[in-house]
């Protein structure tokens, strides 16, 4: 059995905080029902006695209004005369603490409207004179889905965001990013899981506003962390989901609301997804280049409307004629001239320099440029292009052709030519895993020798179903020319090349980490394909009898079929075959089988150990909490976490609690058998250590949480207060006698605990 009170802890000079005590075993997560106390004898043992249970309903109430647990008992069993005798005296308590703007015979007849109880509101408000509003049910019924501010019950909840949940995708559509464990927090609390109801409707277990604060790279930054992971970090709902959510809970004020936009990823194999990560540009103004502002854009935003953007942030008139401009090398600009193609499809990347450039008066532009010649599927490279210097001898290298048009213009500058081959790969924001494959394959001297000597242009087969229409072996045998000229910069940008892998391969078209070997691998079966001199595959038997024959000769006549209908550089360069054995253990018959393979998998050995960190806090409230970093068997189990603690700590590992802390609650409580991978990197993992060991039964370990009263104007088609209470600092833990406790003794034990905040 779980035990729950609540006291109020008030230090008019320092704090005022209220903690909730619950009683908690190891193993368990924080769990809280109500605790009766008698009016009448508050020293009444609180520890030990049959709890009663509050109607949620009242609880609703106690939130908007900040009420206590026992003056909440009251009121459900002592309703009318009692209970207006009651609000008379709770309205003089919060009047007597400062706070009499907050708590009006209003406000009261409102919440007790809005949980339902109409005919109580109806006898307060005659008999105070107050005009009641259409709240709750009755708004609702006239103002339909959001004309009310009643809350639904928690199985209405689930189901409204279970079927919105099932929504999909559409192009355009908005949905918004929510902390992850918040979400977790709100299917724990309404019984979301159907094999999941044993927390439903307990308050532990009210997630509060929603939070979005986890999920930025600081407190006053607008931008999200790097390398979050869907249900890892965040959790996606559609955009009435989210309405909903904010109208039930409200959002915290430390949160700002991260909408996304689902777009449409792929060519030929089209598919979407919401753009969590959006493109930052920096915006400059011609010719004031070094001056710059970061500005972010989604993927399927057009040219038009990046154009849009850079006449409103340098205050350009529309009639001016500009044009737009961006930049992928140190020295090299390139023109984007199609006003409706997508920021994605002109091969875009984070970070990169927008540049507007406006007509002078006479018609003419500032910069001199030229078009290069250009195919839809190669890149151009030439030594003739005009630089911004009056100069003859100043020498520049071009740019690739651009995505929606052919001028580009270069910077003055000397490059003296580089070693054929010597050439690294710009990042086009995480693409370090196709450039590591890319430098790969480019140094595979007989792939490299059969681009670079244009063998490949006349094995190009546009026609095979299962290729690419000969545009990768294109694109990457114009990559290939670049990079081994001996005429380029000690760079090269492979950004034609990701755009038409991206059409094929939509998991490529983003700027996620991927893996490199499976790039790797789509990119070798590709080049295949695309160079593939097998016309048209016949249909061949694959089957070989290997009874009584050498295995030279199956070999031979595997490779033989096989080569029918692949035939290419890359079956020559990378492919081979692989000898199977099967022995059948009942009649010990043999069979072989060679068939063809490209990748080999190697084994590495496996780091066994990881490092964590933990943050101690002991039992005396006058020590400081202090980190220690660990080194832990990567399968073991807390029990392993806590060895190690004690040996750095000198605590017995007995006399500690490991726990994982989100939003100054006890998110959960490790038991000792619990595997060490349940702990993400990412978690706040705290050790508590304890006064008695863990399962004494003569003590008990009771957490306390430290919250405060928020009173916040809501409007959502009629304006009301909502009350509801925070969750602040860091949770702690008291201990105090299992079948003694009085309600002194445990106010006395938080009284003690909380004076390392004070």
């Amino acid at each position: 059995m779980r035990y729950y009170i609540r006291t109020r802890v008030h230090d008019r000079q320092k704090m005022a905080a209220t903690a909730d005590v619950v009683a908690m075993d190891e193993g368990e997560t924080a769990s809280q029902e109500t605790a009766q106390e008698s009016p009448a004898s508050p020293s009444v043992e609180l520890l030990g006695t049959e709890l009663a249970r509050i109607p949620k309903k009242w609880y609703e109430f106690g939130q908007k209004m900040g009420l206590e647990t026992t003056q909440l008992h009251l009121i459900e069993t002592e309703k009318g005369k009692e209970a207006e005798y009651y609000f008379r005296e709770t309205l003089e308590l919060l009047a007597g603490e400062g706070r009499e703007g907050d708590v009006t015979w209003e406000s009261v007849v409102r919440a007790v409207t809005d949980i339902g109880e109409t005919e109580l509101a109806e006898q307060l408000a005659t008999k105070y004179g107050v005009e009641r509003e259409e709240t709750g049910e009755e708004a609702g019924e006239e103002g339909g889905e959001d004309g009310g501010s009643k809350v639904p019950e928690l199985k209405v909840q689930k189901e409204e965001i279970r079927a919105l949940l099932t929504k999909k995708l559409e192009k355009g559509d908005t949905w918004y990013l929510i902390d992850v464990r918040w979400m977790k927090q709100w299917k724990k609390y309404t019984g979301y899981e159907t094999w999941d109801q044993s927390y439903s409707g307990e308050q532990s277990y009210f997630p509060g506003p929603l939070d979005t604060s986890n999920l930025f790279a600081g407190t006053e930054s607008h931008a999200l962390k790097e390398h979050l992971m869907e249900e890892l970090d965040y959790s996606l709902v559609p955009e009435s989901a989210w309405n909903k959510l904010v109208v039930w809970y409200g959002v915290s004020d430390t949160s700002r609301p991260v909408a996304r936009t689902v777009v449409e990823y792929g060519l030929y194999m089209k598919h979407c997804k919401v753009e969590v990560y959006l493109l930052n540009f920096k915006l400059s103004l011609h010719p004031k280049l070094s001056e710059t502002v970061t500005k972010s854009f989604s993927r399927a935003d057009t040219v038009a409307e990046l154009e849009k953007e850079l006449r409103h942030t340098f205050n350009v008139e529309e009639k001016t004629v500009c044009r737009v401009w961006h930049r992928y090398m140190s020295h090299t600009y390139e023109l984007l001239s199609d006003s409706n193609q997508t920021l994605q499809d002109a091969g875009l990347y984070n970070m990169q320099t927008i540049v507007l450039e406006c007509q002078k008066e006479d018609g003419s532009w500032p910069r001199a440029t030229t078009q290069a010649s250009y195919q839809a599927t190669h890149s151009t490279r030439s030594q003739d292009s005009i630089t911004g210097s009056t100069s003859s001898s100043a020498q520049s290298t071009s740019s690739y052709r651009s995505g929606g048009g052919g001028s580009y213009w270069s910077g003055s500058y000397s490059q003296q030519p580089t070693h054929p081959g010597l050439c690294g790969l710009s990042n086009l924001g995480n693409t370090c895993f196709m450039n590591s494959a890319l430098q790969c394959l480019s140094n595979t001297e007989p792939l490299t020798e059969y681009f670079t000597g244009g063998a490949y242009k006349k094995h190009i087969n546009k026609k095979n179903p299962l290729g690419m229409q000969g545009q990768v072996a294109e694109t990457y045998g114009t990559l290939l020319d670049d990079m081994w000229s001996g005429n380029s910069c000690s760079t090269c940008s492979p950004r034609q090349f990701k755009t038409v892998v991206g059409r094929f391969a939509p998991q490529f078209s983003g700027y996620q980490q991927q893996d490199s070997h499976e790039l790797l691998a789509f990119l070798l079966d590709g080049l295949h394909e695309d160079l593939n001199l097998v016309l048209k595959k016949p249909y061949v038997d694959m089957s070989v009898k290997t009874e009584g024959r050498e295995e030279k000769d199956i070999a031979e006549e595997s490779w033989y079929k096989y080569l029918q209908r692949n035939q290419s550089v890359v079956v020559k360069v990378f492919q081979g075959q692989l000898k199977s054995t099967l022995v059948c253990p009942q009649c010990s018959m043999l069979s072989k089988t060679f068939d063809p393979f490209m990748y080999l998998s190697l084994p590495l050995p496996v780091k066994k150990t990881r490092k964590m960190e933990v943050i101690v806090v002991y039992a005396d409230p006058n020590k400081p909490m202090v980190k220690y970093s660990l080194i832990v068997p990567k399968r073991g189990t807390i029990s392993h976490l806590k060895t190690e603690v004690s040996e750095q700590t000198e605590i017995p590992d007995d006399m500690m609690v490991v726990v994982d802390v989100y939003n100054s609650r006890f998110h959960r409580v490790y038991d000792n058998k619990e595997n060490i991978s349940h702990i993400l990197d990412r978690d706040d993992i705290y050790v508590y250590e304890l006064s008695h060991q863990v399962g004494d039964k003569d003590w008990v370990h009771v957490p306390i949480y430290h919250r405060e009263l928020v009173v916040k104007k809501v409007n959502y088609g009629y304006s009301y207060t909502q009350r509801y209470h925070n969750l602040f600092g860091l949770p702690t833990i008291i201990r105090v006698p299992r079948n003694t406790s009085t309600y002194d003794t445990v106010y006395q034990a938080v009284l003690a605990r909380c004076s390392r905040e004070v």
